[in-house]
């Protein structure tokens, strides 16, 4: 009897074979962390795909410039202007439709409308995904994103903690590896070997998983006149006695069949021996897989298949031997298929008795003799020396949701309130999504919407569920340590909040005034830029070191610090909690030093989004001389960021000497007299040369460079 699913089943597919319920998730995630924009310094979006249901109309990024324009590689399938579910490429089943009354952008959205026991699927078209390039020194990654309005108001109409409208997104690898391979099984002793379609880490004595399908192909055969396919096949997959779900052929649960094209894979036609007939004529293990098996589609024909157990013919745990006559295909090259789909429940994972598929002793014969035979011998445990071929596709479910309020922060899901763009990493609390499809690099995927309507209104009845804009792209990272700040991040203008010797509240700071190459008095510096919020209990505690700092290097006017505050509406310190200005947040750091650092409002965020701190706080972003950024992170301490400043001035040397040079002025006290003149004097005595001294710079200490200061006393007190 097949198990029911229920909120612990992951996978759930566009038949279920129950109700579907997903249990409303109300507990807090473990880690919340408020998500920003992408960093436009280092992170770059390259368009993949993107689509938009406005007549047919599909972009592809032929020329590689990272984007895609109107007129580039304009395709309208249908030369009609308007979309349909055929001609564009995208695949809709069950109650999807073009809607023009409700879109993001121009004209048309797509929309499966709210409709009783309705379960819909949107299938989007083949997208191949680039391999990533093996540069270590950038992060890629494969993402996309849609825009959605969700207007299925029946969410939980019972107030059971179950979904009642929801929807489902899943990937579709048509890459995915095969499981067929040459091995020891456990119908087969070691010293032998057959095709066996299992991973044999799943379950006790190996098994399947949910979700795939898995053909094994000869490769193409000869066929003379009176062909006949012989096979020995053993299988052990779930029970398909009572299977049945409402509004499809199902008649069986995960399916087994052998097929044979004589078009080189293009079409496939069903074999059949009237001795071991199949047990169904629609599995849902093949049509969970592809929608396309489903009663009036293209690929019903071959929905028929075994199911549980196969006839003991030689005994408990033997194969019994499928037969087909293949005269109809005399004197056509052929590709015979072994054919293995389980749908999303009951697997090798849940019973390690299912240990799937074994085929063995294949063999083709007509009139000449042998045509083609693979008895599968012992050795490499991979497909048998090129001859047999396996091939696989697999589902993954990405995530779910539903029309509402989230039950533990009262937010809205995405779409709930109009329409909203579903983006890579958005803060959509209570639930993991995932819009990474990285790991499917160098695969041609496609995409797939579910839509699940329950058969009442209790919560209301709305529009349901639209969808526009769906874009894959490619996000490459650059490592910010490292790079140099832009002409925007140096050049941009910053309102001092709270001011210092060199600033007064109302000036502009810009982090270009530290970039010795450019600003007016020459000078390097190591900078500090610390971004903190007033309601961070962290950043409060960490103005007791900050200050420290700002002492400790107060007589090196070549280390500048300052200070970023991006929200300053309170103090979350824990002796303060008051409201707060930012010239108050500024006050306090100077009740522990004399040497403060100017505040500068970042409330827009701007400086923010440049650093690439994934908003935590405090941030710390530590510049070099060069304005190359060395660190940036959130976890600075007192002693690293004291020892990463020396590092740094270092580095500097004599660029980041910004003391002003009186000419003269030997002892460096910023006055020329008499002084002066006795550390020369003793420099000739002692002969020593010292190249400060040499004022004329012929390479000697003499009377002459003691003339040259007398001069300059003289000069100086005739002004």
């Amino acid at each position: 009897m097949k198990k029911y699913i229920f909120l612990l089943t992951l996978l759930a597919f566009i038949f279920p074979k129950e109700p579907m319920k997903f249990k409303i998730p109300i507990e807090k995630p473990k880690d919340i962390k408020l998500v920003g924009k992408h960093n436009s310094q280092s992170r770059t979006e390259e368009i993949l795909y993107f689509y938009d249901f406005e007549g047919g109309e599909e972009f592809d990024d032929a020329n590689g410039d990272g984007q895609w324009n109107i007129g580039e590689d304009f395709i309208d399938a249908n030369n009609n202007n308007s979309y349909d579910s055929s001609g564009d490429g995208w695949s809709a089943y069950g109650n999807w439709v073009t809607n023009d009354q409700f879109y993001n952008s121009d004209t048309h959205s797509y929309n499966s409308p709210h409709a009783f026991n309705q379960n819909s699927k949107f299938q989007s078209p083949t997208i191949s995904l680039p391999e990533l390039s093996n540069d270590p020194s950038a992060e890629e990654k494969l993402l996309f994103k849609f825009w959605i309005l969700n207007n299925m108001f029946d969410a939980d109409g019972n107030n059971n903690g179950f979904l009642d409208d929801f929807f489902q997104l899943w990937l579709l690898d048509l890459d995915a590896p095969t499981t067929w391979h040459k091995a020891s099984s456990p119908s087969v002793s070691e010293e032998e070997s057959a095709y066996w379609c299992a991973d044999e880490t799943i379950g006790t004595n190996g098994g399947y998983g949910e979700n795939y399908l898995d053909f094994l192909d000869t490769p193409s055969v000869l066929v003379g006149e009176n062909g006949v396919l012989f096979a020995d096949l053993r299988w052990v997959i779930e029970d398909y006695t009572g299977a049945s779900w409402n509004n499809s052929c199902t008649d069986g649960w995960d399916a087994i069949n052998v097929r044979i094209s004589s078009d080189g894979g293009e079409t496939w036609s069903l074999l059949e021996d009237p001795n071991l007939p199949y047990n169904f004529e629609c599995g849902m293990g093949f049509i969970s897989n592809d929608q396309n098996y489903e009663e009036g589609y293209s690929l019903n024909h071959l929905a028929a298949g075994w199911g549980g157990t196969n006839p003991v013919v030689f005994g408990e745990n033997q194969f019994s031997t499928f037969t087909a006559d293949l005269s109809d295909y005399a004197n056509q090259e052929v590709i015979v298929r072994f054919a293995f789909g389980s749908d999303w429940d009951v697997s090798g994972y849940d019973d390690s008795s299912l240990t799937g598929l074994e085929v063995d002793n294949i063999l083709i014969i007509d009139d000449e003799g042998y045509a083609f035979e693979d008895y599968a011998t012992p050795g490499p445990p991979d497909i048998d020396g090129g001859l047999m071929l396996g091939d696989a596709q697999a589902y993954t479910f990405l995530f779910y949701d539903w029309k509402g309020v989230d039950p533990y922060f009262g937010l809205p899901r995405p779409g709930s309130n109009g329409w909203e763009e579903y983006t890579p990493g958005s803060a959509f609390f209570g639930m993991d999504t995932s819009s990474d499809v990285t790991q499917w690099a160098g695969h041609d995927i496609k995409f797939e919407f579910i839509s699940y309507y329950d058969g009442n209104s209790d919560g209301g009845q709305g529009n349901g569920l639209f969808f526009d804009d769906f874009t894959v792209f490619k996000e490459t990272e650059e490592p910010l340590v490292g790079q140099t700040l832009t002409e925007e991040q140096l050049n941009t203008e910053f309102e001092v909040c709270y001011g210092n010797d060199q600033y007064e509240v109302g000036d502009t700071f810009k982090v270009g005034d530290y970039d010795g190459s450019t600003n007016e008095n020459g000078f390097h510096y190591v900078t500090l830029i610390n971004i903190d919020a007033s309601w961070c209990p962290p950043c409060f505690d960490n103005l007791y070191d900050l200050a420290n700092l700002s002492d400790e290097f107060s007589d090196n006017n070549a280390f500048m610090l300052a200070e970023g505050l991006f929200d300053y509406n309170e103090f979350g310190g824990d002796n303060v909690d008051s409201q707060t200005t930012c010239n108050e947040w500024g006050e306090e750091m100077a009740n522990y030093t004399d040497s403060p650092p100017i505040v500068f409002d970042d409330s827009d965020y701007v400086a923010m989004d440049w650093w690439e701190t994934d908003y935590s706080i405090p941030s710390f972003i530590l510049l070099d001389h060069n304005m190359q950024i060395r660190y940036s992170g959130n976890n600075l301490t007192y002693w690293s960021t004291r020892g990463w400043i020396n590092l740094l001035l270092d580095e500097c040397g004599d660029l980041c000497n910004n003391e002003i040079i009186v000419e003269g002025d030997i002892n460096l006290d910023n006055l020329v007299n008499i002084l002066d003149i006795m550390i020369l004097i003793d420099f000739i005595l002692d002969d020593i040369y010292n190249q400060e001294a040499d004022f004329n710079n012929d390479g000697v200490i003499n009377i002459i460079d003691i003339l040259f200061i007398v001069d300059i006393i003289i000069d100086s007190e005739n002004l």
